[in-house]
C-alpha cells in the first residue's frame, strides 16, 4: 500500500520539497508567516493582477469578448498550476519530520 509520503514524493521532486521546506523556515523566521499563507497570497495576487490587466485592456479599446476569454484561460492555467503546487506544499508540510526520516516500509 502506498503511504502519504509516497504520494508526496510522486508528485513533488526532492529538490522542490527541499526548496519548499527552506522557504517555509525562512518565511517563519523573517516574515512571520508559513509557506501555505505565502502561496495563498501569491495565488490571490496573480488572479487579481490578471483581472486588472483585462479591465485595463478593455478600458483602452480592446475587444471585450476575446479579452475575457484570454483572461479566463490565463486564470485557469495559472491558478491550476498554483493550486496544485499549494496542495503539494500542504501535503509536504503536514508532517515534515515524517518526510525527512527514513521509513521502515510499514503502514501505521
Amino acid at each position: 500500500m502506498s503511504t502519504k509520503h509516497d504520494t508526496v514524493q510522486k508528485y513533488c521532486p526532492d529538490t522542490v520539497r527541499a526548496s519548499n521546506l527552506a522557504l517555509d523556515q525562512w518565511l517563519q523566521s523573517h516574515a512571520h508567516m508559513n509557506l501555505r499563507t505565502y502561496k495563498a497570497l501569491k495565488v490571490g495576487f496573480i488572479s487579481v493582477s490578471i483581472i486588472i490587466l483585462a479591465f485595463y485592456a478593455i478600458a483602452n479599446g480592446a475587444s471585450p469578448g476575446p479579452t475575457f476569454w484570454v483572461a479566463v484561460a490565463g486564470l485557469a492555467v495559472l491558478n491550476g498550476i498554483e493550486v496544485s503546487e499549494l496542495l503539494a506544499t500542504y501535503a509536504e508540510l503536514q508532517n515534515p519530520s515524517q518526510n525527512d526520516s527514513t521509513e521502515d516500509g510499514r503502514d501505521e
